[in-house]
């Protein structure tokens, strides 16, 4: 039996990261859906590397039990947005969580999830992103460009039926 380690290969690294903020792109211009191995044959494999390079895997759909991620394009951080989405109630929980330009998470006040947001009096959530102070269920990027990735966990019929895409905030003036 043969003890020695696992040698990585030595991968053209310029390459790859070219390859993969390709991929994010085509991906992002393609709503940011992510694609999920469901067995052999059984999905497109560039749009399951599209997937991967976006940083996710999966598994295939199933009614509260399973996951869906989604991802906004990336947005300037100079102004103050908002959006307003019907609750997905999820099983288990929702989550925003933002990113900066390069996909790595940003410090500060950066993510919310269903069991800490406040909805509205109809019952509808609102998120603000780089809000004035006050502001219910507000996330900041301090300033700084950022996407996010809305989780959900535990889907809802709501997020299978693919009506639960909160992405596009839009400007809130004042």
């Amino acid at each position: 039996m043969d003890d020695s380690s696992y040698k990585m290969p030595n991968f053209d690294q310029e390459q790859l990261g070219k390859l993969r903020k390709e991929y994010k792109a085509e991906w992002l211009k393609g709503g940011g859906i992510c694609t999920y191995a469901r067995g052999p044959g059984r999905a497109d494999p560039h749009a399951l590397n599209l997937s991967h390079a976006a940083g996710w895997g999966g598994m295939e759909a199933e009614l509260h039990v399973s996951n869906a991620y989604y991802t906004s394009e990336t947005m300037s951080g100079d102004v103050p947005r908002a959006i307003t989405f019907e609750d997905p109630k999820n099983k288990f929980f929702t989550s925003f969580t933002l990113y900066d330009e390069a996909g790595y998470l940003m410090e500060g006040e950066t993510q919310i999830n269903s069991k800490m947001w406040k909805p509205n009096p109809e019952g509808t959530i609102t998120i603000h992103f780089n809000a004035k102070d006050g502001a219910i269920n507000s996330l900041s990027s301090g300033g700084k460009p950022f996407n996010y990735i809305v989780r959900h966990y535990g889907c809802s019929q709501l997020v299978m039926d693919g009506k639960s895409k909160p992405l596009k905030p839009e400007v809130v003036k004042d």
